[in-house]
Protein backbone atom coordinates (compact mmCIF):
# COMPACT_ATOMS: atom_id res chain seq x y z
CA UNK A 1 0.00 0.00 0.00
CA UNK A 2 1.44 3.54 -0.57
CA UNK A 3 1.74 5.89 1.61
CA UNK A 4 -0.69 8.87 -0.03
CA UNK A 5 -3.52 6.16 -0.11
CA UNK A 6 -2.71 5.77 4.09
CA UNK A 7 -2.28 9.81 4.01
CA UNK A 8 -5.78 10.15 2.38
CA UNK A 9 -7.52 7.86 4.74
CA UNK A 10 -6.16 9.12 7.61
CA UNK A 11 -7.07 13.08 5.69
CA UNK A 12 -3.78 13.97 5.85
CA UNK A 13 -2.27 15.83 3.05
CA UNK A 14 0.69 14.72 1.68
CA UNK A 15 3.67 16.37 3.13
CA UNK A 16 2.09 15.55 6.69
CA UNK A 17 4.62 14.32 9.51
CA UNK A 18 5.44 11.13 11.24
CA UNK A 19 3.97 12.81 14.78
CA UNK A 20 0.73 14.12 12.63
CA UNK A 21 0.13 10.39 11.20
CA UNK A 22 0.87 9.20 14.78
CA UNK A 23 -1.50 11.35 16.05
CA UNK A 24 -4.37 10.78 13.66
CA UNK A 25 -3.63 7.07 14.28
CA UNK A 26 -4.15 7.44 18.18
CA UNK A 27 -7.48 9.96 17.43
CA UNK A 28 -8.62 7.05 15.51
CA UNK A 29 -7.85 4.01 18.19
CA UNK A 30 -9.37 6.27 21.18
CA UNK A 31 -12.59 6.75 18.93
CA UNK A 32 -12.45 2.87 18.47
CA UNK A 33 -12.32 2.61 22.13
CA UNK A 34 -15.02 4.65 22.58
CA UNK A 35 -17.13 3.07 20.20
CA UNK A 36 -16.41 -0.23 21.72
CA UNK A 37 -17.47 1.23 25.39
CA UNK A 38 -20.81 2.35 23.99
CA UNK A 39 -21.42 -0.96 22.56
CA UNK A 40 -20.71 -2.55 26.09
CA UNK A 41 -22.61 -0.26 27.72
CA UNK A 42 -25.71 -0.61 25.33
CA UNK A 43 -25.24 -4.06 25.47
CA UNK A 44 -25.07 -4.45 21.71
CA UNK A 45 -22.68 -6.61 19.39
CA UNK A 46 -22.75 -4.21 16.95
CA UNK A 47 -24.01 -0.53 15.50
CA UNK A 48 -26.90 -1.43 13.87
CA UNK A 49 -27.78 -2.95 17.59
CA UNK A 50 -26.69 0.22 19.34
CA UNK A 51 -28.92 2.56 17.34
CA UNK A 52 -31.51 0.19 17.92
CA UNK A 53 -30.85 0.30 21.34
CA UNK A 54 -30.58 3.95 21.81
CA UNK A 55 -33.75 4.71 19.40
CA UNK A 56 -35.82 2.21 22.08
CA UNK A 57 -34.13 4.56 24.86
CA UNK A 58 -35.13 7.66 23.20
CA UNK A 59 -38.77 6.02 22.31
CA UNK A 60 -39.04 5.48 25.99
CA UNK A 61 -37.54 8.44 27.59
CA UNK A 62 -40.71 10.12 24.61
CA UNK A 63 -43.50 7.53 26.39
CA UNK A 64 -41.94 8.72 29.95
CA UNK A 65 -42.65 12.14 29.92
CA UNK A 66 -46.14 11.88 28.29
CA UNK A 67 -47.05 9.22 31.25
CA UNK A 68 -45.58 12.11 33.46
CA UNK A 69 -47.66 14.86 32.24
CA UNK A 70 -50.89 12.55 31.97
CA UNK A 71 -50.55 11.33 35.76
CA UNK A 72 -49.78 14.97 36.55
CA UNK A 73 -53.28 16.15 34.72
CA UNK A 74 -54.89 13.22 36.43
CA UNK A 75 -53.71 14.28 39.83
CA UNK A 76 -54.86 18.02 39.37
CA UNK A 77 -58.14 16.77 38.31
CA UNK A 78 -58.34 14.72 41.39
CA UNK A 79 -57.31 17.13 43.97
CA UNK A 80 -59.89 20.11 42.48
CA UNK A 81 -62.51 16.92 42.27
CA UNK A 82 -62.18 16.73 46.25
CA UNK A 83 -61.20 20.62 46.50
CA UNK A 84 -64.97 20.95 45.19
CA UNK A 85 -66.53 18.53 47.06
CA UNK A 86 -65.10 19.84 50.51
CA UNK A 87 -66.27 23.27 49.18
CA UNK A 88 -69.71 21.93 48.07
CA UNK A 89 -69.86 20.37 52.16
CA UNK A 90 -68.53 23.66 53.72
CA UNK A 91 -71.73 25.62 51.78
CA UNK A 92 -74.26 23.03 52.35
CA UNK A 93 -73.13 22.98 56.42
CA UNK A 94 -73.25 26.84 55.99
CA UNK A 95 -69.63 26.96 57.02
CA UNK A 96 -68.67 29.31 54.17
CA UNK A 97 -69.52 32.61 53.38
CA UNK A 98 -69.75 33.35 49.61
CA UNK A 99 -66.61 36.25 49.72
CA UNK A 100 -64.78 33.34 51.47
CA UNK A 101 -65.49 31.46 48.95
CA UNK A 102 -64.68 34.07 46.28
CA UNK A 103 -61.52 35.26 47.63
CA UNK A 104 -60.00 32.63 50.49
CA UNK A 105 -60.82 29.24 49.63
CA UNK A 106 -59.24 29.26 46.32
CA UNK A 107 -56.20 30.69 47.50
CA UNK A 108 -55.40 27.96 49.88
CA UNK A 109 -53.64 24.70 49.63
CA UNK A 110 -55.50 21.28 50.02
CA UNK A 111 -54.25 21.03 53.23
CA UNK A 112 -55.29 24.32 54.44
CA UNK A 113 -58.47 23.82 53.05
CA UNK A 114 -59.10 20.19 54.94
CA UNK A 115 -58.14 22.56 57.88
CA UNK A 116 -60.19 24.74 57.52
CA UNK A 117 -63.32 22.43 56.64
CA UNK A 118 -62.30 21.11 59.99
CA UNK A 119 -61.99 23.85 62.29
CA UNK A 120 -64.85 26.12 60.62
CA UNK A 121 -67.98 27.68 62.60
CA UNK A 122 -71.42 27.79 61.21
CA UNK A 123 -71.09 31.13 60.15
CA UNK A 124 -74.61 31.09 57.64
CA UNK A 125 -78.12 30.76 58.68
CA UNK A 126 -80.73 27.72 56.96
CA UNK A 127 -81.41 30.28 54.35
CA UNK A 128 -77.44 30.89 53.45
CA UNK A 129 -77.65 34.26 53.63
CA UNK A 130 -78.30 35.57 56.70
CA UNK A 131 -75.90 34.74 59.77
CA UNK A 132 -77.17 32.85 62.91
CA UNK A 133 -78.42 34.12 66.05
CA UNK A 134 -76.44 32.71 68.34
CA UNK A 135 -76.06 34.00 71.50
CA UNK A 136 -75.39 31.05 73.21
CA UNK A 137 -72.20 32.35 73.69
CA UNK A 138 -73.54 34.55 76.19
CA UNK A 139 -75.02 33.84 79.44
CA UNK A 140 -78.29 34.15 79.88
CA UNK A 141 -78.53 37.06 82.66
CA UNK A 142 -81.48 35.08 84.75
CA UNK A 143 -78.81 32.11 84.86
CA UNK A 144 -77.15 31.66 88.00
CA UNK A 145 -73.49 32.91 88.18
CA UNK A 146 -70.36 31.04 88.90
CA UNK A 147 -69.64 30.90 92.58
CA UNK A 148 -66.16 30.51 94.43
CA UNK A 149 -66.50 30.68 98.28
CA UNK A 150 -70.28 31.11 98.03
CA UNK A 151 -69.67 34.09 96.19
CA UNK A 152 -69.83 35.57 92.34
CA UNK A 153 -67.17 37.23 90.45
CA UNK A 154 -69.37 40.84 91.61
CA UNK A 155 -69.05 39.84 95.28
CA UNK A 156 -65.52 39.29 95.69
CA UNK A 157 -62.66 41.97 96.58
CA UNK A 158 -59.64 42.60 94.98
CA UNK A 159 -57.91 40.12 97.19
CA UNK A 160 -60.02 37.32 96.74
CA UNK A 161 -59.98 37.90 92.88
CA UNK A 162 -56.62 37.39 92.77
CA UNK A 163 -56.84 34.39 94.66
CA UNK A 164 -59.42 33.05 92.58
CA UNK A 165 -56.46 34.05 89.42
CA UNK A 166 -53.68 32.29 90.93
CA UNK A 167 -55.36 29.13 91.38
CA UNK A 168 -57.59 28.23 89.23
CA UNK A 169 -57.83 30.81 86.10
CA UNK A 170 -60.57 29.12 84.11
CA UNK A 171 -62.62 29.57 86.78
CA UNK A 172 -61.57 33.16 87.43
CA UNK A 173 -62.48 33.97 83.77
CA UNK A 174 -65.52 31.87 83.03
CA UNK A 175 -66.95 34.26 86.84
CA UNK A 176 -65.22 37.24 85.38
CA UNK A 177 -65.94 36.81 81.95
CA UNK A 178 -70.30 36.24 83.37
CA UNK A 179 -70.01 39.38 85.40
CA UNK A 180 -69.21 41.21 82.25
CA UNK A 181 -71.74 39.59 79.99
CA UNK A 182 -74.59 40.08 82.75
CA UNK A 183 -73.74 43.92 83.65
CA UNK A 184 -72.85 42.90 87.04
CA UNK A 185 -69.48 44.89 86.35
Amino acid sequence: MQLAVILAALSLSEGATEAQVLSSINGLKASADAGTKALTLLNAKSVDEAEGTIAALNAAKEQGAKDAAELNSLREKSEQNERDGIVAKLEAEGKVTPAQKKDLLPNLSLAGLKSFAATAPKVLGSDGKTEPRNDSSKPNPKSEAPKHNGKTYAEMNNRERAELRSENIELFNEMRQHAIDTGAI
